[in-house]
């Protein structure tokens, strides 16, 4: 599986989302940003409308965010996911594991 970056390493907060397209129907797709501590977080966002609009992901009535404690999870597509990172004390950047690597 091809790994990108979906936001470069960087202490600073990444306000906007950085979309990618699951495109491969089923096939898992991993987002992970390993180097988070303490509070810091990644929120995970989904759009229904090719990136026009954005919505929390939630998954069973739970946000779904990663952190220092669950810096990874996995999605299987069709979709379109998108995510912003809190500032953060250490650069910290975010990546995706995908067999086509995402579109951004």
């Amino acid at each position: 599986m091809a790994s990108r970056e979906l936001i470069a390493p960087q202490t600073g907060a990444v306000s906007t989302q950085v979309p990618f397209d699951i495109t491969l129907n089923r096939c898992p797709c991993t987002l992970h940003a390993p180097a988070l501590t303490l509070a810091e977080t990644v929120d995970v966002y989904i759009s229904f409308d090719n990136g026009t609009t954005w919505d929390v992901l939630y998954v069973e009535g739970t946000a779904v965010q990663l952190t220092a404690t669950d810096n990874a999870k996995t999605f299987y597509g069709p979709c379109h996911i998108g995510v912003t990172k809190s500032a953060t004390a250490a650069a910290v950047g975010v990546y995706t594991t995908h067999p086509a690597a995402g579109k951004v």
